[in-house]
């Protein structure tokens, strides 16, 4: 890593931090978990920084959690309107329906009909 981090500004290599998945050679020739300590009198700098970005980051995450929430209810508002709207369209197509089979049914009765008959004639 380069030593300088945009949010706690500027830091050399003696001053960096590694994180807990750094690992340190140890004795025993495996690796343990050990952090590179700042000098004392940064700590309380750093723990202020840390604890502002934390309290930035919880906020940033309930405002993106609430907007989350915020869209979902919009798409199930959506939703509704148009599963109405496809009800609306299903029952008007049935309605349609209807009307071509009682017209046809019409028609049929009217075939024999005597001006159904001239009409034929004068074509």
């Amino acid at each position: 890593s380069s030593g300088i981090n945009a949010e706690y500004g500027e830091l050399d290599e003696y001053n960096m931090v590694t994180s807990d998945s750094d690992s340190v050679p140890s004795s025993n020739g495996g690796t343990s978990s050990q952090r590179k300590r700042f000098p004392s009198e940064m700590n309380g700098q750093i723990d202020e920084k840390r604890r502002k970005f934390l309290e930035r980051n919880r906020a940033a995450a309930q405002r993106c959690r609430e907007k989350r929430k915020q869209w979902i209810n919009n798409l199930q508002k959506e939703k509704l309107v148009i599963q109405e709207e496809n009800n609306k369209l299903h029952m008007q197509a049935h309605n349609l329906r209807q009307e071509i089979m009682n017209l046809k049914t019409i028609l049929l009765q009217h075939k024999e009909c005597s001006v159904t008959k001239a009409s034929k004639e004068g074509k």
